[in-house]
């Protein structure tokens, strides 16, 4: 079979249209504009109970013992969010800034709170952690990203103890 020149002539003009068609495109007409990529992180923060102060059980008490205990809250913020943690007074505490568990027949037992051992919520070891009122001092601190254990520390001191169960509910306020 062969084949004829007047095909060859008209492929290879062929070839050269589509050749020249795509070394001069046809003139196009733009338009563009441009967009935002937005995210704002908002500055949140949430407070929990990580473990209960707890005494214990004291089988026999020596006059004026000391006890001491710790636990803890958890505070979860954004990173770099400045936040404050005040403690109330308890169910049984009062404007003066003392706080009592309840026992046996309402029979008191006063104890004291605090930040940690040195009193990180402020700069003296005497100082109780509470919301600011009657001398207490309220902790501050600003959260790095992670899961944060802040030690909360009791302390009593055993006079004369009624036998049996004591307890005081205190409430932490996490401002952010």
């Amino acid at each position: 079979m062969s084949t004829s020149p007047t095909f060859v002539r008209l492929a290879a003009a062929c070839v050269a249209v589509i050749a020249s068609a795509a070394a001069f495109p046809a003139d196009a007409t733009q338009a563009s504009t441009t967009f935002r990529v937005l995210l704002e992180v908002a500055s949140v923060c949430t407070v929990d109970r990580g473990a209960d102060v707890d005494f214990g059980q004291i089988a026999q008490s020596t006059p004026n013992q000391a006890l001491e205990a710790s636990g803890s809250l958890v505070v979860r913020c954004n990173v770099t969010t400045p936040y404050s943690l005040a403690l109330d007074k308890g169910l049984h505490g009062d404007s003066a800034g003392n706080r009592w568990m309840a026992g046996p027949g309402g029979h008191p037992l006063p104890y004291l709170l605090y930040s940690g051992p040195a009193g990180n919520c402020s700069t003296a070891a005497s100082v109780q952690w509470g919301d600011g009122d009657a001398g207490t001092c309220i902790l501050s601190s600003t959260n790095t990203g992670v899961e944060q254990h802040i030690r909360v520390v009791g302390r009593t001191t055993l006079v004369t103890p009624v036998s049996g169960a004591y307890s005081d509910t205190v409430t932490a306020t996490l401002t952010y």
